[in-house]
């Protein structure tokens, strides 16, 4: 994923309120980043931004990979398709972008 960040919410066991968390963290990197980039403009610190893709829906978790190697990780269409999400927030001047599977 390169310089992404991934964050799941409501694994391994389905939990109540879980879609609405992952809006609550992410509603507070956007706070900490403006309050970063504001800080930035008083010193010399070049300024980022951040851009954000979220969906929700089915997928496989766990442990995955073999005896020797393996990571807890996820995996399935819904978690394939959050990335893709992300990229369309420059064209848009957007920080985030929710899919309409989002529940």
């Amino acid at each position: 994923m390169g310089d992404a960040i991934m964050a799941v919410f409501g694994a391994p066991l389905d939990q109540p309120g879980s879609c609405r968390r992952g809006l609550s963290h992410r509603a507070a990197m956007m706070r900490d980043l403006r309050r970063l980039q504001e800080n930035g403009k008083k010193k010399v610190v070049p300024l980022f931004d951040i851009a954000s893709g979220i969906n929700s829906g089915d997928m496989v978790v766990g442990n995955m990979g073999s005896e020797m190697r393996f990571d807890y990780t996820v995996m399935g269409d819904m978690v394939n398709l959050a990335p893709g999400w992300k990229a369309p927030n420059k064209e848009y001047g957007t920080n985030i972008i929710i899919s309409e599977f989002y529940l």
